[in-house]
């Protein structure tokens, strides 16, 4: 009764929309922070690395290197001038998005890059309401949770590019369990070819007989990538060296920013640490991942799909704090089912800000693991949750299925029993 008497006053629906609100209100004050011209001492990767914009400046002078026929990864004297800048990682034919961008000026095309971006987050929160079956209630929470998860904040302050990765893969995954797979392909070839760590599902794609995200993707990368590479004498092995799985460790360019799997290992193994680790990290990841794939009562392609992209920020020997952004879809088919008690531990440790402001300074060993094992921790619960729930999901399925044929062949034998009492002959007076 009490129940009922709830569910009529819309109590639920009015605090799910104070909710909604409130989440909105606290993302405006993420994205006001993120444009101001001081930093917040909340991440490592504002509070000494990075300045504003500086990873999309890498896209912006890829993209003017282009247009003026230059290779994607040259950045010197004779290119463009940009406030700050990193490197350019991606394919070439990621740079095509940064072609147009590069005719404005630096700092105004960096503000259209953030514009991007804020529309690519109402392109996500759309997909989750039409996943969540435009229930408000179910809604409201996920939504929450894509509007104050606090990754945002380097996402929109360093003009990254994950969110981006981010909505290909939700919207690849809503097309197969909303859409009956249709768009599936280009989304999926989308991913493919902006980041490319989702080739890594290509297990997946294989086993469920989904060629076409492979072969799309492929065409476009030896119509726009290749002839690129041939061009430009060593751009190809600049392009690789991102690949390489080398690169990890005290003496080998780690900091305090990496939250990848391979630092954490590197930390707890101290001087025994040796380069060859990384590897090991990469391919037990990998592993796993195709232990998840392979097996008989698997996850659907949908969830395969969002663990593959939450599996290759374990793998990668270089994963930064806004990486996480790419938990999202995971977290999100994951909250769309299952909201229970740990759902929501392993949505917080990667929402919420790593203790770095508590551990700033010289760190102690415990510090260390504390702060490196933060976003790990929560990205491997959801990882576990997502394997678990695929596991019971399809036992509970296979119960309904086996249910079902009981109660039909229980029908058929009454029917005959019926059918034959029916055709007994009655006897004669």
């Amino acid at each position: 009764m009490a129940e009922n008497i709830f569910k009529s006053t819309g109590v639920r629906k009015v605090a799910s929309l104070a909710l909604l609100l409130a989440a909105f209100a606290g993302h405006l004050i993420i994205l006001s922070a993120a444009l101001q011209d001081e930093s917040s001492p909340l991440f490592f990767d504002s509070d000494v690395i990075a300045k504003k914009g500086c990873d999309f400046y890498a896209l912006y002078v890829a993209g003017d290197n282009l247009r003026r026929g230059r290779s994607v990864y040259e950045q010197g004297p004779d290119t463009v001038e940009t406030p700050c800048i990193f490197g350019f990682r991606y394919l070439p034919t990621a740079a095509i998005i940064g072609a147009p961008l590069s005719i404005l000026p630096p700092k105004l095309a960096y503000l259209a890059w953030v514009g991007v971006i804020e529309l690519c987050l109402c392109a996500c929160l759309l997909i989750v309401w039409f996943l969540a079956d435009r229930k408000l209630a179910v809604f409201a929470p996920l939504a929450c949770l894509w509007l104050l998860y606090t990754p945002m904040y380097l996402e929109l302050r360093l003009g990254q590019f994950n969110l981006i990765q981010a909505f290909f893969v939700l919207m690849a995954a809503a097309s197969l369990r909303r859409l009956s797979g249709h768009g599936f392909a280009t989304w999926m070839a989308a991913s493919l070819c902006w980041k490319h760590n989702t080739i890594l599902a290509a297990p997946s794609l294989i086993k469920e007989r989904k060629w076409w995200p492979l072969i799309i993707a492929a065409v476009l990368i030896a119509l726009t990538s290749i002839p690129h590479f041939v061009a430009f004498q060593g751009s190809f092995h600049e392009f690789l060296a991102n690949l390489r799985l080398e690169g990890v460790g005290a003496e080998h360019g780690f900091t305090r920013g990496n939250l990848g799997l391979a630092m954490l290992v590197g930390i707890v193994a101290g001087e025994a640490f040796a380069p060859f680790m990384v590897g090991f990290v990469f391919f037990s990841v990998v592993g796993i991942g195709l232990v998840l794939t392979l097996r008989k009562k698997g996850p659907d392609l949908a969830m395969q799909l969002c663990l593959w992209l939450a599996l290759a920020l374990l793998a990668y020997k270089h994963t930064w704090e806004h990486h996480f952004i790419m938990a999202l879809p995971l977290l999100t088919l994951l909250g769309l089912s299952r909201r229970g008690v740990l759902f929501w531990i392993a949505a917080a440790f990667c929402a919420l800000p790593t203790p770095y402001y508590f551990f700033r300074g010289d760190w102690i060993f415990s510090e260390q693991i504390i702060y490196h094992g933060w976003k790990i921790a929560g990205l491997a619960l959801a990882i576990a949750l997502g394997a678990i729930h695929s596991q019971s999901l399809e036992d509970r399925n296979q119960k309904v299925e086996e249910n079902s044929q009981k109660t039909e062949l229980k029908k058929r034998m009454m029917s005959s029993l019926h059918a034959g009492n029916s055709a007994t002959p009655e006897k004669s007076d």
